[in-house]
Formats: structure tokens, sequence, C-alpha cells
């Protein structure tokens, strides 16, 4: 039921619109009859207009036996079902009604799920409702009525019994309900997802169902009574609908509602949002959940808010900006915005202040912004791309991070496990840039030494970069260039036992390879300087007594471990 979505052939007769509109209607009018058998039957109500119910038992009709159906409705104001009170002079026998396996779902709110009028001995049972806006089992006026067997999750009241004597057995609240599954007259295609069907209904193979990869999710919650919130989105890269969600996207693109009362949907989002329109969300909030963190839902409200990120959805409807890594090298980034930016499904590890935009990605990172974006800088142009609504920024139009006052710089990109570095240059140093850490400590003379686990440190120097060591995982760019792990120059690491009477034990790896320096090496008259050393391409592990370990590697140390009074020394030979 749905008078926006009507098949083409459909004819319109009378320009007032459809009135008293129902789903299923049974009236026997002065002809006294028994209630019909209903069975199998599956019903949506998106928009009936001027509508009364999905399933509508008149009065002048006995009892229904509703059995094996779902109902849908996702409209305000009208009934899913609704039985109304008999009138003896006209309905047959039986006048009670039975509902046995049925199952009510939707978003409507203002009428119950089920309602039931001056119908004794009426009995549901072995049925399903799942509403987060409104009442769920109406009794009104009948007595002898059985409820068993029945799930009942609502937003408001499970069961509301006016004048009514009504026994229940066997009630839960916490279980879900089957939808309907209907077949829709455009093109053949299933409204709702089937795990089983990957066709597009012509016999090809879709391939507009792609599963969604990123554990990432947009979320739309209702947080205060009101008014509906309806909305619309699309992701760029793939869409499937949440725990909570109560619609199947159609290929990348989903629209559904929120409230009146409460209730709360998500997604699962692949890439970054590239539309988002909605109503009045002075009702409703929009937050995205990083792969981390649970959406926690309770009687369809949303419990743990504060470990999500809000997001303005002005802002989401409005420009996006990328920042694609081409190699799944870390690369840091910085820009500016003149109006409002929300990081995307995949900007998290960022910081913003006055519009200024900092972080980093081996990936995709998005940002949702209103305004002009200025002063587009990433660590090495060469190897990201950057785009402003789905149109490439060209490398020249962008800028390297640092170098502003010295010729050199150094950038450091962390990449989500915390690492330590050191590094000397034959001038000085200075502090350039870093959003998540204050760097400039780290600074001694000519040298600087510090840690880091995501973001970027940027340091500016002069002179030459005489020594750099990185232990553990994180990406190394020279004035705009990548430090490569196989670099030409040598590094000496020396493991120098000699100042204590105590056996230590090392090991170490580095992003290149490693061998053994037997002219830096000394000897001793220790059985622990005598064991052999266990050295693998890019990694060696070792005891150090009175003497010297000494080995040669390339590119930087990824880890170190030392335990014990020998001291480690480096020396980098061009």
């Amino acid at each position: 039921m749905d008078i926006d979505d009507l098949h083409p052939d459909a004819e319109v007769l009378d320009q007032g619109g459809i009135e008293l509109n129902r789903g299923i209607w049974t009236q026997t009018h002065d002809v006294q009859r028994g209630g019909p058998l209903v069975e199998g039957c599956e019903i949506v109500v998106n928009n009936a207009g001027d509508g009364i119910a999905g399933i509508l038992n008149h009065g002048d009709c006995g009892g229904i036996d509703l059995r094996d159906t779902r109902v849908e409705c996702n409209q305000d104001g009208i009934w899913p079902i609704l039985i109304q009170d008999e009138s003896t002079s006209k309905a047959g026998k039986p006048y009670e009604a039975s509902l046995d396996g049925v199952s009510v779902t939707g978003t409507g709110g203002e009428r119950p799920a089920i309602e039931i009028r001056d119908r004794d001995g009426t009995t549901v049972k072995n049925s399903c409702i799942q509403m987060p806006n409104t009442d769920g089992i109406k009794f009104d006026g009948t007595s002898d009525a059985t409820i068993e067997d029945t799930n009942v999750n609502v937003g408001g009241r499970a069961t509301v019994f006016e004048n009514a004597e009504v026994t229940t057995t066997n009630l839960t609240s916490s279980d879900s309900c089957p939808a309907p599954q209907l077949d829709s007259w455009q093109g053949g295609n299933s409204d709702t997802t089937d795990d089983s069907d990957t066709t597009d209904g012509s016999g090809n193979e879709d391939d507009t169902a792609d599963p969604v990869t990123s554990g990432n999710r947009i979320v739309v919650a209702q947080v205060r009574e009101g008014e509906v919130v309806r909305y619309e989105l699309t992701a760029s890269d793939g869409l499937a609908s949440g725990e909570h969600a109560n619609q199947e996207p159609d290929g990348n693109t989903v629209s559904d509602r929120v409230g009146r009362l409460r209730g709360v949907d998500n997604f699962y989002v692949d890439g970054y949002i590239t539309d988002f329109d909605g109503g009045d969300f002075d009702y409703a909030n929009v937050y995205f959940a990083d792969e981390s963190v649970d959406v926690e839902v309770e009687n369809y409200v949303l419990q743990n808010p504060e470990d999500l990120r809000e997001v303005d959805p002005a802002v989401l409807g409005e420009n996006v900006l990328t920042v694609e890594s081409d190699d799944g090298r870390a690369s840091g980034f910085e820009f500016t915005v003149s109006g409002d930016v929300e990081p995307g499904a995949t900007g998290d590890d960022t910081t913003v202040t006055d519009g200024i935009v900092n972080g980093s990605t081996a990936d995709l990172a998005a940002f949702h912004f209103t305004g002009s974006v200025d002063d587009i800088s990433v660590t090495d142009p060469g190897s990201v791309t950057v785009s402003v609504n789905d149109t490439a920024v060209p490398d020249g139009d962008l800028s390297t991070i640092g170098g502003d006052d010295l010729p050199h710089t150094l950038s450091l990109v962390g990449t989500g496990s915390v690492t330590s570095y050191s590094f000397t240059v034959s001038g000085e140093i200075e502090a350039e840039s870093s959003p998540n850490d204050d760097i400039s400590d780290n600074i001694s003379s000519s040298s600087a030494e510090g840690a880091i686990e995501t973001g970027t440190h940027v340091y500016d120097f002069s002179g030459e970069l005489t020594d750099l060591t990185v232990t553990g995982d994180v990406e190394v760019y020279l004035d705009g260039e990548p430090v490569d792990d196989d670099t030409a120059d040598r590094h000496l690491i020396v493991f120098d036992g000699s100042n204590d009477d105590e056996v230590s034990s090392y090991k170490f790896a580095v992003s290149g390879s490693i061998e053994s320096s037997p002219e830096h090496t000394v000897a001793a008259d220790s059985e622990w300087d005598t064991l052999d050393s266990k050295i693998e391409t890019d990694s060696a592990v070792g005891l150090v007594h009175k003497g010297k370990d000494a080995y040669w590697f390339s590119g930087y140390i990824k880890s170190l471990e030392l335990r014990g009074s020998a001291v480690a020394t480096f020396e980098t030979i061009d």
C-alpha cells in the first residue's frame, strides 16, 4: 500500500485521492456470514493516504481466522490489524477472531499493532510484534480473550486492556520479528534482500549488492519524542543494513525513518557518505560508529551515544574531500576549510581546530564540509590522491607538508602502533607540525627523539640527515619522498657489554637486511660471548657478556629489545 509508488498502469479515477484505504477488508454488509480464513498473506503499508488499516475485520462480519501472515506498517495513524466490534444483527458466527502465526513490524505510530474490539473469546497465539513507535496488543470491551506464546517487542505498552478480561501465557519482549518479503512491480526486483538470490530479476548476476567489508557504520537515532524523522543516504562503495535497521538498501542508497517515539537505524558503510538528506533533525541525531565501537540499543533507544561520533546532518549533505593512499603507505595531510567540517566514516584519526584538519591515512580518509577548501598539504603528493566532490585535485595544486623556514623536512606518519624514533642532522632542527602531540620538547640541539602512534610528526632541518632509527611500524618521508626500506646507506649497530659483568640479551629487526660485522665485533673470554648469534635476513638474536656484537643493516630498525646493562650504539655509513 503506497500511493507514491503506483504501478504505471494504475488509473486514477478520483483526483480527490483514495479514501478509507485498506489492504485486506472483510465485510458482509447485510448478509450474516462468519469471518473468512486469511492465510499466508504479506502486506506493507508505506503511504496509504487517508487509510484505515493493513487488515480490517469489519463489524458486520464474523471473526477473522488469520494465519501465517506478515504485516509491515510504516505510516502513522494506520492500524496494522484492526478487528472492529461485532454487529450481532449482521455478523455471522463465530464472532471471535483467531490470530495464529501473525507477524507485525514497521515504524508506524499512533495506533497499536493489533486492536481487537468487543470480540469475546478472541485468541492471539504464536505471533510476533516488533514496532518501536507504538503499543502492542489492545483489547477493548472483550472478555474471555487469550494471548499465548507471543513476542511483543514495542516502544510503547506491550498490552492495553480496556474493559477487557484477557489471559496471557508465555509473553516475551526481546525477539525480532520477520517482515514481509514482497516482490516489486519495478523490474521484478525484491524489496527485501534474500541471501539466497543474487540475480537482478532478469537472470543476470547482480553486481550492485557486493558484501560490505568495512565495520564503520552510520547511525540515525531518535533522541526526543515528537516528530518522525525521514532520511535518505548514499554510500560511495557499499551499504548494508546493520543489526538495528528496518530497511534494506537499494544498491548503495537507503531511505528510512525513525520516530515518533523512538528508534535507531544503523548501516555499514564502505567508503564514505556521498549524499545525505533528511527531515527535522531536532528530534534525531546522526552518528558515525568506528569499527571498534559497539552500537548498544535497548528498547529502541541508543544507550551509548558518548562512544559514537555525532555529526551535523546538514554538513553531510554538502561537500566531500577524500585523501586516498595510492600504494598503501601511510601519508599525512593538512587542509583548511572556510565553513564547517566533519570527519566521515573513515576519518576518525584526525584533529579539527578552527577549520584546520590534520591527520593521516594508509587507506582512505573522508571529510564533509561547507564553504570552500584551501591550502591542501600532504607528505608526498605523488603517493596520494586528493579529491573534492569526486574530482581529483592535480598534484601541482598540492603542497608538501613542512619546509617553511628550513630547507629540508622529515615527516613520520603513524600507522596505529606505538613506535619510537630518533634522528640526527648536521645542522639545526625545528618542530613544524603535529596535530596530536607536542613534539617541540623532542628536540635537543641537532637531534630529536620521540614516539608516535597515529597522526604525523613533522620536523624541518638544515644540513644533512646523518642518522635515523625507527623501532616499529611507521612511514618516513624526507622532503616529500618516501625513505625506502632498501636504502643504500648502511647502518652499524653495536651491542657493548664490556662496561659491566652482566650477561645481556638482545633482539632486533629491520626494514632492510642484516649481516654480521666481524671487524667491529670484539670477542671476550666468556662462555656467553662464544655462543653464536641467530641471524636471519632481517632480524638477529644474541647474548653479550664482556665483548661486543656488531651488525650492518639497511633500512631502519623496526623493533629493538635489550635486556641487561649492555649499551646499543648506532652509526650511519654513506
